[in-house]
């Protein structure tokens, strides 16, 4: 078991990886009171495109994980005094266990529920009822339906412009062996990830975790049969659109998609702390739209295979075609001089604070920990890469963001 003691947030976490290529993380939190288990499959919907699998195959094979021939998975961990959920995203699929005793039981139970589905064609059937409600309830969310609107008019070809759920006519396709296919490549050890953190004993549970597994799967290596996504062209598939609802307030929102040039100077995970401070400096440092009285929210998710910006600008009475020139303007003539350049050291400092202070929820530093994992960063690195971006690196960077991207914009109104 390898020990890591992260000086910038006085951290100990310790790693194993087991023999079957199983790789858990244990995070001590002694003053805490209960334990949160995040158990990571990296199949998300991004993968989706490298197979012939239908849209939502990763969502319905979260879902169907908790169906048991004998019991209910929900009422089984509650009666323990656990709570269980899971969520699937573009590159990953995670259940959560929050538990304060049996932690040793629980965890087992929960990697024996993902490691041995029931797949039956009448909870299949009823699983997918369920799905359609989901994926009518979220189209009633503007904001869900306007995010995955302006991702369907960035991207041509990746699948991450189709909702995560599917939709009715995929889910459709979706039958028993098409489950038992991808969680037989899928969901295997090697493609896993392991974090717990709380009042735990990181070598005895280990060593539980461990034996409970050996005597149950097979530990040998899968290779998975994964041919690759198709590359995304350059280019969006519209440029301009608009969305009508009787709930909106007006919004003006812009997705900037980036090619894979973005990440090769710094990678995946500093080129998004490099994007969040930037996009602070320029949007929220008090310069931008002086006469427009827009609010504005800012999304970043690199990726790889993908990466994009969404921003969302509350427009109230400002003028959406003022707004959109504008914004072009700004990312065309921003310009990293020295007063800027002091703003993003404040706005540096802004997000290493916000940072330390997440790491008070275990459930969003598991939540963030499994998908930096599987980006292959590591998430506590994060203070040392905010710490030693210098002047010379955010010049590189923008100059290297201004040439890569390319935009869209999307008006929602009632």
């Amino acid at each position: 078991m390898k020990k890591e003691f992260s000086s910038d947030i006085n951290e100990i976490i310790y790693k194993e990886t087991s023999s079957n290529g199983l790789t858990m993380y244990f995070l001590p939190k002694n003053s805490y009171f209960k334990t949160q288990v995040g158990l990571g499959v990296k199949l998300g919907s991004f993968n989706e495109c490298g197979y012939a699998i239908p849209n939502g195959t990763a969502h319905f094979l979260e879902h169907q994980s908790f169906h048991n021939s004998k019991e209910n998975m929900f009422e089984t961990f509650s009666d323990e005094g656990a709570s269980v959920n899971a969520y699937t995203n573009f590159t990953s699929t995670v259940f959560t266990l929050e538990v304060s005793k049996n932690v040793e039981n629980n965890i087992n139970r929960l990697i024996d529920m993902v490691m041995t589905p029931y797949f039956n064609t009448n909870m299949i059937n009823q699983e997918r009822k369920i799905i359609n409600s989901e994926l009518e309830l979220y189209s009633d969310n503007i904001d869900w339906k306007a995010r995955f609107r302006i991702l369907k008019n960035m991207y041509k070809i990746i699948p991450i412009k189709e909702e995560i759920g599917g939709n009715k006519n995929s889910l459709d396709m979706i039958n028993d062996n098409t489950l038992m296919n991808v969680h037989r490549d899928f969901y295997r050890t090697d493609n896993m990830v392991l974090f717990v953190a709380g009042p735990i004993s990181p070598r005895k549970l280990s060593e539980d975790i461990l034996k409970n597994m050996k005597k149950k799967y097979n530990l040998e290596r899968n290779n998975l049969h994964d041919k690759g996504c198709y590359k995304e062209p350059k280019g969006v598939n519209k440029y301009l659109d608009s969305l009508t609802s009787k709930k909106a307030s007006q919004s003006l929102y812009v997705g900037l998609k980036y090619t894979e040039e973005l990440k090769k100077l710094y990678g995946c995970l500093k080129s998004q702390i490099m994007l969040e401070i930037l996009f602070e400096t320029i949007f929220k440092s008090g310069d931008s739209f002086k006469d427009c009285t827009a609010s504005i929210q800012i999304d970043h998710n690199i990726e790889k295979g993908f990466g994009y910006s969404i921003l969302k600008f509350e427009v109230g009475n400002n003028n959406t075609t003022n707004m959109i020139n504008e914004t072009k303007k700004i990312l065309q003539n921003f310009d990293i001089d020295q007063s800027n350049y002091n703003i993003f050291k404040t706005k540096k400092k802004k997000v290493l604070g916000e940072y330390i202070s997440s790491l008070n929820s275990l459930e969003y530093t598991m939540n963030r920990f499994i998908n930096n994992h599987f980006k292959e960063e590591y998430y506590f690195s994060i203070p040392k890469k905010i710490k030693s971006i210098q002047k010379k690196d955010v010049l590189n960077f923008w100059n290297v963001l201004k040439n890569n991207y390319d935009v869209t914009f999307l008006i929602v109104s009632k």
